[in-house]
């Protein structure tokens, strides 16, 4: 267990446009830290697992420090899978083919009450492996200066639902049918000769 300290909190903007949140750290061992992330990282999170500001904050310093549960080769590490959080994968992946049964995340888990649960134990097992410590209150600004807009937060869990949904979609096999008029169309192709068929062409 190795605690990180917050040594100081900056903004950045590595591309015009992108303001970003610069979390420096200092490790029990002296070496140093940075942490980056968008300034509507929280409001993401937000919308995504139905959380406050101060979670989201929470959780976004956390996942670095988490393994990603979208890795076969890691899915033992994963303290969600050990709770009873697995689903069947939506992408087929190297390793991982579509209906494999993986850890549950933000697009697979049956619901955001799952997606939640699931990324609440890997943020507090995170917690216990690298504890984060703030004395000097530097993290408060964060949560001060970040956007927390309720209509954009609106727009963001619309754009996950919709994320959910067409995965899901895409990953349920579905037999092509004709629809009633094209195969109206077509029997009258073949059987009134409307027009030639390309099997049996007329003279």
């Amino acid at each position: 267990m190795t605690e990180y300290t917050v040594e100081s909190v900056t903004t950045a903007e590595p591309a015009p446009g992108h303001p970003c949140w610069r979390i420096r750290y200092r490790r029990a061992d002296g070496e140093a830290h940075e942490h980056v992330f968008p300034a509507d990282c929280l409001e993401w999170r937000m919308a995504e697992y139905g959380v406050d500001a101060a979670e989201a904050l929470d959780m976004v310093l956390a996942e670095p420090f988490i393994p990603d549960p979208a890795d076969p080769a890691r899915v033992r590490e994963d303290v969600a899978v050990a709770a009873g959080f697995y689903a069947p994968a939506l992408v087929a992946r190297p390793g991982v083919a579509v209906g494999d049964t993986m850890p549950s995340t933000l697009h697979t888990a049956d619901s955001i009450t799952e997606a939640r649960a699931a990324h609440r134990l890997r943020v507090a097992a995170a917690r216990q492996r690298v504890p984060l410590a703030d004395p000097d209150k530097l993290l408060d600004q964060v949560l001060a200066e970040s956007p927390t807009d309720p209509e954009v937060i609106a727009v963001m869990a619309d754009h996950v639902t919709r994320a959910r949904a067409h995965l899901r979609q895409a990953a349920t096999p579905t037999t092509a049918r004709t629809a009633p008029a094209d195969r109206a169309a077509a029997y009258r192709r073949r059987l009134l000769g409307d027009q030639p068929r390309e099997d049996h062409p007329r003279a």
